[in-house]
């Protein structure tokens, strides 16, 4: 889950430029509210529910995944007191980085879900769902004696389909 967390990581640190704090998802919001915690914002957090666990052959599980991005923007000054609408430009940036992104043992991330958590004063907190499936082939065993590992990087052409 590390190699995912960190993957995520770079892809929004590349492609969501406007998202200047990101981190492991730990209830900072409340933090936040409360005085015990600060970072810059907008910042953006990252959740893992684990939905089930497969166990393929060769001891290789197949993790389904939502991963819940947190998006905080807090809105403090503005032509419109308590309305903040740039939390929307936010969460699409962050989508538009998302959708779709595949790591090394990720599935395509496609978006589930979105929500708002209005309980915090002059914080916006933003919720996007995505489903992925993850591979984790740490304690993948030999078949029949023999390492195996899945081909990459196979080059079929010129190969005639029947």
């Amino acid at each position: 889950m590390k190699q995912l967390y960190l993957d995520i990581k770079t892809q929004l640190q590349a492609q969501a430029t406007d998202i200047q704090f990101i981190q492991l998802y730990n209830n900072q919001f409340a933090r936040l509210q409360d005085g015990t915690a600060t970072f810059a914002t907008p910042a953006l957090f990252v959740e893992f529910a684990v939905n089930s666990v497969q166990q393929l052959g060769t001891g290789i599980q197949l993790f389904d995944l939502t991963v819940r991005l947190h998006i905080c923007h807090q809105f403090l000054n503005g032509d419109n007191m308590g309305e903040d609408l740039d939390v929307y430009d936010l969460a699409q940036e962050v989508y538009k980085a998302m959708q779709e992104f595949e790591t090394t043992g990720s599935s395509a991330f496609v978006r589930i879900a979105e929500e708002e958590d209005s309980n915090y004063k002059n914080i916006y907190h933003y919720i996007m769902d995505f489903a992925t499936t993850y591979i984790d082939n740490d304690k993948q065993q030999p078949f029949n004696g023999i390492q195996t590992t899945p081909p990459t990087g196979l080059d079929i052409s010129g190969v005639e389909l029947e």
